[in-house]
């Protein structure tokens, strides 16, 4: 199956969710991308390729806010991808979601916020070294699409649909930041702990 076709699956998946069950489209996107990663090649197969390294993106308050997010989620999560069946970047992309609900602000705003996520201080292009750098790089882009069309869903649609369980904040497990502790852990998905406050100062 190719793209094409897999592209037209996972738009018809989004659209009978809205027409029988708004409440199953965090299932139809995460199902949805898994089957669109299908096409992507593994590691051991982009190593046998020639690939010529190239920039395909600045990741500053310039782009759109869809390209914007997919940079968040490219470089929070990429490296999960296929080992947690593409949960891991709509988990990035819920959590930045999530912020911007929580606090009014723009998911630009969110995402540029100095000292959350750790690759905005320093280089923001989005370098492609390997082909698997490029699928982690489309993948990344239609992830953030799918996840902001939750943007204005209903409470109880989005509430249901959020796999972090409303998380403001995430860590690696085998780090132990000291502001955990004061909050409430909500998911695990992969090598990431998710958490909430009742707070929204950042």
């Amino acid at each position: 199956m190719n793209h094409k076709s897999l592209t037209y699956t996972l738009e018809h998946r989004l659209r009978l969710s809205k027409k029988l069950s708004v409440g199953s489209t965090i299932n139809s996107l995460v199902l949805a991308i898994g089957l669109l990663g299908l096409c992507a090649p593994n590691q051991s197969e982009a190593a046998t390729r020639a690939f010529r390294p190239y920039i395909t993106s600045v990741c500053n308050r310039s782009v759109s806010e869809s390209t914007l997010l997919a940079c968040n989620i490219y470089h929070e999560s990429r490296g999960e991808f296929y080992k947690t069946k593409f949960k891991a970047g709509v988990s990035v992309g819920l959590v930045t979601l999530n912020r911007a609900r929580a606090t009014n602000k723009t998911i630009k705003q969110v995402i540029l916020e100095p000292n959350q996520f750790s690759w905005t201080l320093g280089d923001k292009r989005i370098k492609i070294r390997n082909q698997y750098d490029k699928q982690s790089w489309l993948e990344s882009k239609k992830i953030a699409k799918l996840v902001l069309q939750l943007k204005n869903a209903p409470e109880g649609v989005y509430s249901y649909a959020d796999i972090t369980n409303g998380a403001l904040y995430y860590h690696e497990k085998h780090s132990k930041p000291k502001w955990r502790k004061d909050m409430t852990k909500t998911a695990k998905i992969g090598s990431h702990v998710f958490y909430k406050t009742t707070t929204t100062d950042y």
